[in-house]
């Protein structure tokens, strides 16, 4: 992180949902990665759907406490798309979802849904397949798979099995996305504004 991002992050309150947001999921609202996670408070989740709603970015609930939210964010016709690769259809299978799920999002996240619930319980292992659901490179996924998630060879924002450099160069990217969107911030420009603008300059829906 820039040291100017550095100073504009410790101006801000750091525990807003502005910021957390920005440093949580900049290259998702930039278009660069295709889902991510977010945990929200109780408190706060009526404004992050209200933003997500108006700007037309796609979201589920994922798993709620009494104090918290975790959302699960994506753009829908790049998911869908990724979705429909015969590769992760495969490994998808092999996880204990129908071959053709990939047609309907909402029965694929059903499934993955209650894997997760059970995970975060504690009535079942960790559903590997979060990989595939936020969009990771397939190879990534594959070799993370394959490898019990040891063996990689660079860790950025997820766990890397191929094409270092490529990667390296893309979370690159990732980190200058925050960049910006911080700076957006820092400027006076609100979330729902910065989402506005990334939502209408390019066409990841």
């Amino acid at each position: 992180m820039n040291q100017d991002i550095f100073e504009m992050i410790k101006n801000r309150d750091n525990n807003s949902f502005e910021t957390q947001f920005a440093l949580q999921c900049s290259p998702f609202i930039t278009g660069l990665k295709i889902a991510n996670l977010f945990s929200i408070s109780i408190v706060q989740h009526s404004k992050l759907e209200y933003i997500l709603t108006v700007s037309g970015y796609s979201f589920k609930q994922l798993y709620c406490t009494k104090n918290k939210i975790i959302y699960f964010l994506y753009h829908a016709k790049k998911l869908k798309e990724y979705f429909k690769m015969d590769i992760v259809r495969k490994i998808l299978y092999q996880l204990g979802y129908p071959y053709n799920t990939h047609k309907d999002i909402n029965k694929m996240f059903a499934i993955f849904k209650e894997k997760y619930v059970g995970y975060m319980e504690g009535k079942c292992k960790f559903p590997h397949e979060m990989g595939i659901f936020l969009g990771y490179p397939i190879e990534d996924v594959i070799g993370y798979l394959k490898n019990n998630g040891k063996n990689s060879i660079c860790v950025g924002y997820w766990k890397v099995y191929k094409d270092k450099e490529e990667k390296q160069k893309l979370f690159k990217e990732f980190e200058c996305a925050k960049n910006n969107v911080i700076r957006y911030l820092a400027q006076g420009i609100n979330m729902l504004e910065v989402m506005q603008y990334y939502r209408y300059k390019d066409t990841f829906y």
